[in-house]
């Protein structure tokens, strides 16, 4: 994994809540549902060459807490 800046963008997708513990068993985890609806319903509508993001955000606390996880592509108006 990297970390990079990048400009401020408009972006469209769709996000869960979830936390770390939830993550370790398959059958609470969200993300990786989040990923195969994000690829099955939104990713054939994207332009090619769409750049495709993943974001964390809205921590509630440390690492026990609950956080937002959202799947994006860059709307270019």
């Amino acid at each position: 994994m990297y970390v990079t800046q990048i400009d401020e963008k408009i972006v469209k997708g769709i996000k869960v809540r979830t936390r770390n513990a939830d993550e370790m068993n398959p059958d609470s985890s969200k993300i990786s549902g989040l990923w195969q609806r994000f690829y099955g319903d939104i990713f054939s509508n994207l332009a090619p060459g769409a750049s495709i993001l993943g974001v964390y955000c809205n921590y509630e606390s440390d690492f026990t807490g609950e956080f937002d996880v959202v799947a994006v592509s860059a709307v270019h108006e």
